[in-house]
């Protein structure tokens, strides 16, 4: 098993699952976008992720048509996870994760 994966970040949700956009893909408790040309390739653990689908028809961020959703659970003193919308669907996210 691999130990980690790569996904590039469009922004970041403060709300649980399920995710569900309207018609147009906004999704809801958006608490940050980020430009698709300045996003950055992050790298995430295979282990230590929750991954979520974004309902039909995703999510519109920026432009970019989002689908998954990747959450780092909250550990230590950090109070709340940390929720990151990709453009990758949970299927694919699964095939980078291993």
């Amino acid at each position: 098993m691999a130990n980690g994966f790569s996904a590039r970040v469009y922004g970041e949700v403060n709300e649980q699952p399920p995710y569900i956009p309207d018609s147009r893909g906004n999704l809801p408790a958006v608490s940050a976008t980020y430009e698709a040309a300045s996003t950055l390739v992050s790298n995430f653990s295979s282990l230590e992720v929750n991954i979520y689908p974004i309902a039909d028809p995703g999510s519109v961020m920026r432009g970019v048509s989002c689908y998954g959703v990747i959450e780092i659970p909250a550990s230590g003193l950090q109070q709340y996870s940390k929720k990151f919308v990709v453009q990758q669907t949970v299927a694919a996210l699964a095939t980078l994760r291993g």
